[in-house]
């Protein structure tokens, strides 16, 4: 997997047989530009050598909980929010995964995705309310890769701390 800044953070280090383990989810590439934009959560470790892992795809329908602009419908990966996991399949190959994220479980079993104080992340260069399916592939795979300074806090626990 070629990856377009692989200077920021060794991912083979964390990317071994061992690292690997039930409960888990890991961020996938896609076959776009080489960036991980799905996530995958680990079931269990079939087997170390081969690697083996019964694993689901988490998948999403909206992304009402973060913003007005639906992204999903406008062909964009959803990188952060609720997810539901998807049907089991088994992987056979470590390169498909980049990094573990840190995830929480939601309501009605959806697994929660939201950027924390530490985690590295890319976000869009030159990112706009306008983009949407038209939006030319050179400027959608332009990135800026960032340190997390916070932990992420919904609309909802802002206006509670704000009440």
């Amino acid at each position: 997997m070629n990856v377009p800044d692989p200077d920021f953070h060794d991912f083979d280090q964390d990317r071994t047989e061992k690292s690997f383990g039930e409960n888990q989810v890991w961020a996938a590439y896609d076959d776009d530009d080489g960036m991980p934009r799905y996530y995958a959560m680990i079931h269990g470790v079939i087997s170390l050598k081969p690697i083996r892992l019964r694993m689901s795809l988490l998948n999403s329908k909206s992304n009402a909980e973060l913003a007005p602009v639906n992204w999903i419908n406008s062909s964009f990966y959803k990188t952060s929010g609720a997810f539901w996991v998807g049907k089991y399949e088994v992987n056979r190959s470590l390169n498909s995964f980049s990094h573990k994220v840190k995830w929480s479980k939601g309501q009605k079993g959806t697994v929660q995705i939201y950027p924390r104080k530490g985690d590295v992340w890319a976000l869009y260069r030159n990112w706009s309310t306008d983009w949407n399916e038209l939006t030319p592939d050179e400027v959608i795979h332009r990135y800026e890769m960032v340190e997390v300074l916070e932990d992420y806090m919904s609309r909802r626990a802002l206006l509670l701390l704000y009440l």
